[in-house]
């Protein structure tokens, strides 16, 4: 299998520490959104190790999912908000903030997506061809 898969979710998780991070330092977010980040950030760690050391190829669906999640929970307005208002801030927590979403959130699961559905509808045409 290749790596692109648990490293598009490690670098989802990472930027989401440290998007979570910043929004927590700069007192701009409450605790338990805090904690429903963190709760997040181990979902796709302990997701991109099994991936890692089983090198499953059965269960990258999954990223798909987690990736339609992502893209479900970020379409709330105070992320709307912060798309409309990037790099507007002077505080720099939220400038942080507005980079690691658009990562986090958008570009890394776009990305899984894109390379799981060439993946998978790529080698059924391609066998079908073979045909």
């Amino acid at each position: 299998m290749k790596q692109e898969f648990p490293i598009l979710i490690i670098l989802s998780a990472l930027s989401l520490t440290i998007g979570g991070a910043a929004l927590r330092l700069g007192h701009l977010v409450p605790p338990n959104l805090t904690y429903l980040t963190i709760v997040a950030i181990v979902v796709l760690s302990i997701y991109a190790l099994y991936l890692l050391m089983t090198e499953s190829k059965k269960f990258t669906f999954i990223g798909v999912i987690l990736a339609a999640v992502s893209f479900a929970v970020s379409s709330n307005s105070a992320h709307f908000e912060g798309l409309s208002n990037f790099f507007a801030s002077h505080y720099i927590y939220l400038s942080i903030a507005d980079i690691t979403m658009i990562l986090g959130f958008y570009l890394f699961p776009a990305i899984y997506i894109i390379l799981w559905v060439y993946r998978y509808y790529g080698n059924k045409n391609s066998i079908q061809a073979g045909n």
